[in-house]
């Protein structure tokens, strides 16, 4: 008999970490309640989210990242011999648990459309029955989300580096959708708005999606909330000199030097969230309207963004962000210190701090 999958399969930013956290927080509830949430030792910790495990599986080059793969991942990737004993952990799972499984990894939609199908085939041939179930968001607040953590996150780019990459790609959220559905039809798009009106947010929405009808109990997670304005501003403006594509070093340096205490308080500085302006988004506008309108016609309304415009002027610094962000520079290398001192003025849009 096939047992059923549910593969959740992203997009990135509609909340894919904070359902994973939650399924791995409750992997004992669910499976008394007929659902299976497997997790794989591959090196050291068992491994929750998918994502990375798929990856090392089923794309030709798990050690590149970046929507074109131009970068050098900096994560370890798995030898031969580890990804066998790891295939097979995940097949004995799924073979042996007699109701459904979930498996999570928002990574699936930006593989390759026959690295996907090989994943697709794999499942099938150890007996599984395949419901696909993916989340899309608004389309400028997915800008906003994508490009930010494309700044604040392990790929270091500046703010023009992230838009020019999504320009080169030739589409935002469409060709995602589009090489997700060319593998697998049968695909289920759910609305990331309609899923956050959920009294338990998108862990609760895709939890009852997939057939869960009692919530009580669970442990409910919320990750990678978003990042602040000013944080991923000051790290795009710090970017510019010591980013990942410009970056001298090996890879493990970058990686000592992205983690150092002051770009790490950095990331930790509150505020508004994260907005791109008008001016940053020109290069993709002609895009967020093609694809909005698409949007609405291919999956409906709900998928359409009602308000698709960004701000003009930067949002104002208030006293007590300034007073966070000379104290995270009180942390930095006297290298990092010195160059965001001197940059932090205007045309920048931030408050200056070069007389912290």
């Amino acid at each position: 008999m096939a047992q059923q999958l549910i593969l959740h399969v992203g997009l990135h930013k509609t909340a894919s970490s904070s359902i994973q956290a939650t399924c791995a927080a409750n992997q004992v509830v669910l499976r008394a309640r007929g659902f299976q949430y497997p997790t794989v030792r591959a090196r050291g910790p068992e491994e929750a989210n998918h994502t990375f495990i798929l990856r090392n599986l089923f794309r030709r080059d798990p050690g590149r990242m970046g929507l074109e793969g131009q970068f050098e991942a900096g994560s370890f990737t798995l030898a031969d011999h580890e990804r066998e004993t790891v295939k097979a952990q995940f097949a004995d799972a799924l073979r042996s648990y007699r109701g459904p499984s979930i498996l999570s990894a928002e990574g699936l939609s930006t593989y390759a459309p026959d690295e996907l199908a090989a994943l697709r085939d794999w499942l099938t041939s150890i007996g599984c029955e395949l419901r696909v179930v993916c989340h899309v968001r608004h389309i400028t607040p997915w800008l906003d989300s994508m490009v930010g953590q494309r700044v604040r996150g392990q790929l270091a780019l500046t703010l023009g580096e992230a838009v020019d990459e999504l320009v080169r790609s030739k589409g935002i959220v469409r060709p995602r959708m589009e090489m997700v559905r060319s593998v697998f039809p049968q695909v289920e798009f759910h609305s990331h708005e309609t899923a956050v009106a959920h009294p338990h947010g998108p862990p609760g929405y895709f939890l009852e999606t997939i057939g869960l009808r009692n919530l009580e109990g669970l442990e409910w997670k919320r990750v990678n909330e978003g990042s602040s304005d000013l944080s991923v501003r000051v790290l795009s403006v710090l970017f510019r000199r010591f980013g990942r594509s410009r970056w001298q070093g090996t890879n493990q340096e970058l990686k000592q030097f992205l983690t150092q205490p002051g770009l790490q308080a950095i990331r930790r500085m509150k505020g508004p969230k994260f907005g791109l302006l008008e001016a940053e988004a020109r290069p993709l506008a002609e895009l967020i309207a093609a694809e909005n309108a698409w949007l609405r016609d291919e999956l409906g309304p709900a998928f359409h963004d009602p308000d698709p415009s960004f701000p003009a002027r930067p949002q104002k610094t208030s006293p007590q962000q300034v007073a966070a962000l000379r104290a995270a520079l009180r942390l930095c290398t006297p290298e990092v210190r010195d160059y965001l001192k001197a940059a932090l003025a205007p045309p920048t849009g931030i408050e200056p701090v070069s007389s912290a």
